[in-house]
Order: C-alpha cells, then sequence, then structure tokens
C-alpha cells in the first residue's frame, strides 16, 4: 500500500467515487464474513465449526484493513503514514495467515502448517522493524499467503471430481478476482497499462467480486 501523499494527486470528483466504492467493498467483506459464519449452522456441513470460524475472521480482518489503507490514503495526516499502514497491514497479513492456518488445518494438512508458520515470522517482522525491512516482509508474504491457498486448491481440483472438483473451481476463480483486485500496483507501476485513477477505481469492485466468489467458494467445498 503506498502512502497518503501519493493519493493526494486524486481530485473530486474521482476521489469520492474511490472512497465509496472502497466503503462498498469493505462492507461487503463484513457481509460475506457474516455469511460464512451463518453457514456453519448448516447440518449438512462436513467440516467442523472452526473452519467456518476461520474463514469468517478472514474476511473481518480484511475489511477492517482496507478500511484503516482507505484512512490512511485519504484522510489521514502524513504524519500518521507509517503507524496507520503498519496496522493496517499488520491485520491484514493476520487475516491471510488465519486463512492459510484454517485450509492447512481443516482441508490439506500435508503441508503441517508450514506456511502460517513462515506467515507469523514475517507478520513479526513487519511489527517490529522499520519500515524498510517491513516493506520487504510484505512484498514476499502478500503473494506467499495468497499463493499458498490458490495452489492447495489447484490441487485439489487437479485430483478431484465431479461436485469437489467443480467447488474448487469456484475458488480458485473468486482467488484470481481478489490477486487481480489486490494487484493493481502491478498494472500500475510495472506494466503501465493504468492509472493512478483507474487503478483505484479499478480495484474496489473486482476485490469484492473476488471475495464473494471466493466466500461462496469456501461454504460450497464444506458440503
Amino acid at each position: 500500500m503506498q502512502f497518503t501523499s501519493e493519493y493526494d494527486i486524486i481530485l473530486e470528483p474521482v476521489r469520492g467515487m474511490i472512497v465509496y466504492l472502497s466503503l462498498a467493498m469493505i462492507i461487503g467483506a463484513f457481509l460475506i464474513g457474516i455469511y460464512v459464519l451463518l453457514a456453519s449452522r448448516n447440518p449438512e456441513k462436513s467440516l467442523s465449526s472452526k473452519y467456518f470460524i476461520g474463514i469468517t475472521i478472514f474476511f473481518i480482518l480484511f475489511g477492517i484493513a482496507r478500511l484503516i489503507y482507505l484512512i490512511h490514503d485519504y484522510f489521514a495526516p502524513d504524519t500518521l503514514d507509517i503507524i496507520l499502514w503498519k496496522i493496517a497491514t499488520s491485520i491484514a497479513f493476520s487475516g491471510f495467515i488465519i486463512l492459510v492456518y484454517t485450509i492447512e488445518t481443516h482441508v490439506y494438512k500435508k503441508t503441517k502448517r508450514i506456511f502460517s508458520i513462515i506467515g507469523i515470522c514475517l507478520l513479526i517482522i513487519v511489527i517490529v522493524a522499520d519500515l524498510q525491512i517491513a516493506r520487504i516482509a510484505v512484498y514476499i508474504g502478500n503473494p506467499l499467503l495468497l499463493i499458498v491457498p490458490f495452489l492447495i486448491y489447484i490441487l485439489i481440483y487437479k485430483n478431484a471430481t465431479g461436485v469437489v472438483r467443480n467447488r474448487a473451481l469456484i475458488i480458485i476463480i473468486g482467488m484470481l478476482l481478489l490477486a487481480l483486485g489486490q494487484g493493481t500496483a502491478l498494472l500500475e507501476n510495472v506494466l503501465h497499462i493504468m492509472t493512478k485513477e483507474q487503478a483505484s477505481i479499478f480495484a474496489p469492485p473486482v476485490t469484492l467480486a473476488g471475495l464473494t466468489v471466493t466466500g461462496l467458494g469456501f461454504i460450497f467445498m464444506s458440503r
């Protein structure tokens, strides 16, 4: 996530549009988390309640982190840049660690929770290290914590048949959308196919679509 001063160049009405789209994504993340938790009451579920709690916590923490990022990018003074970035990043990291831990515990146990442990180590670095080192940990951890569950469901899709295969595909599609929505910095700064305004408008709805599809896939996979 980039710092407040870099977003000051975005002016109205685009600025307001981005804020409202981001708020819709944040509210959507909360609602999906609640829906997943309610799904745990389904008597037909094949996974334990702890699975649903872990998935719910991921969505809730994702929403909280994005809310703090929104405040950081568009409302907070520059003096709060580092502290808000560290808080938001730590919360987002924690959410993805819990997601990976949940999958490694209840869905695919062969990884022995090794990626959850790596995520925790990177989270500690983000919290205690200076900004430069913390950002390196983020550049390593963000793709890792998203790629791991993606690859796990690729393996499930490859080895499964019938309904399970189709449900794994739903999660794969959702994670691709989520990665696309969260990876707009690549489109903007590396590939140079979007301006900052375009990337900031593009990210929230695509991210929300990814969260929605992924959340439904997690629920379907539990049945």
